[in-house]
């Protein structure tokens, strides 16, 4: 592996944990983070094809609407 990053070996090493283990230790809870993550996915997809979403306006001529799907926005929402 080449160190392109030029960050040192500790590093470079937390960042490659990091990346093995973000969905889990076990292949189990790394499918169970997939499935969950899946599920999420779909019901965006149907917030959005039902017109449930938010759409932020692009800022200039070459860029993209941001589209916020109900269920993500309400993910946000904190309790007072």
């Amino acid at each position: 592996m080449i160190n392109r990053a030029r960050l040192k070996n500790h590093e470079l090493l937390a960042v490659i944990l990091w990346e093995l283990t973000f969905n889990g230790w076990t292949e189990e809870q790394c499918n169970d983070s997939m499935q969950m993550l899946k599920e999420k996915l779909d019901e965006a997809r149907k917030d959005i094809k039902a017109g449930r979403c938010i759409v932020l306006p692009k800022k200039g001529e070459k860029g993209f609407n941001i589209v916020i799907p109900d269920s993500v926005r309400d993910s946000f929402k904190t309790e007072s």
